[in-house]
């Protein structure tokens, strides 16, 4: 292989790179609200259709105003519920009821 096409192949290897990590940041998902505990063993946020599962580590608390950045991972948990991989999360100012 010629120095020519090397450099072709590795610069479309890295578009096509850069294309999949836009294409990353696009099923990023954002939620706020009071995260709840729900049996079996789920941390539930929002309400209705728009309900996540949340899975990840550290754990997201129970009982505080959350925002929640995540990635779905599935249709539906054992918690009936939308799964959702946490990426990251902050406390927010939002008052839970106790």
């Amino acid at each position: 292989m010629t120095f020519r096409g090397f450099a072709l192949t590795f610069a479309a290897a890295l578009l096509l790179g850069m294309a999949g990590q836009a294409a990353a940041k696009d099923k990023l998902i954002t939620v706020k609200g009071c995260a709840h505990f729900a049996p079996p063993a789920c941390t539930l946020i929002g309400s209705g259709p728009n309900t996540y599962s949340l899975s990840g580590s550290p754990p997201v608390p129970t009982g505080v105003g959350v925002t929640v950045v995540g990635i779905k991972t599935g249709d539906v948990s054992i918690c009936f519920a939308t799964p959702l991989k946490v990426v990251k999360w902050s406390r927010n100012r939002m008052r839970c009821p106790q």
